[in-house]
């Protein structure tokens, strides 16, 4: 279900026409898969041109489209609703299997170990610091093996980052995670790969750079990885509260 937006509420003292406030609502809707698909996929999805959008970027006081659609991005991570449409992009799971997983494994009952080798530990030490902050019992893994840490009354969950899924160390890992019947959550850009398939929720981040093991080309999967994670937890905290209501 799309989400609703007031269109004048957030854009004031603008005199939008019909086919502008259709353009405004269909990037608001999911701004990130409008960046992704670019401007020729949103002027064909709205009905519009991309001469159009641009103009309407130029009247809204932005430089152009990139902008525009930089600050939807801004206005709808302050709502902290993720859909089901959003998060079905994430993992190749039907979505009713994802988010039962989600609420039973990423929780705070359990002990959530984390690990990635190189670029990827720039991620893990970020999303570290993320559950931390949101009151969840983790651990960095780095230079740490599962059995020397583990404690008989911890509900144990790894997550890994591996971009190509085929990390040795990350193995393992897995290993070890498996000895003391814990869970895994993996992020990777291949879901063929070994360690999502033998993950329990693989997460999936599109990369065209597969192929470039040292990371010397342009790749967004590093910065993908955490913006996904964000809208995971966003996803996660605003399920427990309503449960909590409804408790």
């Amino acid at each position: 279900m799309a989400k609703e937006f007031n269109i004048e509420r957030i854009f004031k003292s603008i005199e939008l026409n019909d086919n502008e406030k259709r353009v405004l609502k269909t990037i608001l809707n999911n701004p990130i898969t409008v960046q992704s698909n670019g401007i020729r996929k949103l002027a064909e999805d709205s009905f519009s041109s991309p001469a159009s959008i641009e103009r309407l970027s130029k009247k809204l006081g932005y430089a152009g489209y990139s902008e525009l659609v930089y600050h939807a991005k801004i206005i709808t991570a302050t709502s902290n609703q993720i859909n089901d449409r959003e998060l079905n992009q994430l993992s190749p799971l039907e979505i009713t299997d994802f988010q039962n997983k989600l609420k039973t494994i990423l929780n705070r009952k359990n002990y959530i170990y984390l690990y990635g080798e190189g670029f990827n530990e720039f991620v893990t030490k970020y999303i570290y610091r993320k559950l931390l902050v949101n009151h969840f019992q983790t651990l960095l893994l780095n230079g740490i093996e599962i059995p020397l840490v583990y404690e008989s009354n911890q509900n144990p969950v790894l997550l890994l980052i591996s971009r190509s899924g085929e990390n040795h160390a990350c193995l393992e890992k897995i290993d070890q995670i498996n000895q003391v019947n814990g869970k895994l959550i993996s992020i990777t850009s291949n879901a063929n790969s070994t360690i999502s398939q033998k993950s329990d929720i693989p997460i999936f981040i599109r990369d065209e750079q597969q192929a470039d093991a040292a990371n010397v080309s342009y790749t967004t999967f590093f910065g993908d990885c955490i913006n996904s994670f964000e809208r995971i937890l966003a996803w996660v905290n605003e399920d427990e509260k309503k449960r909590e209501i409804n408790d």
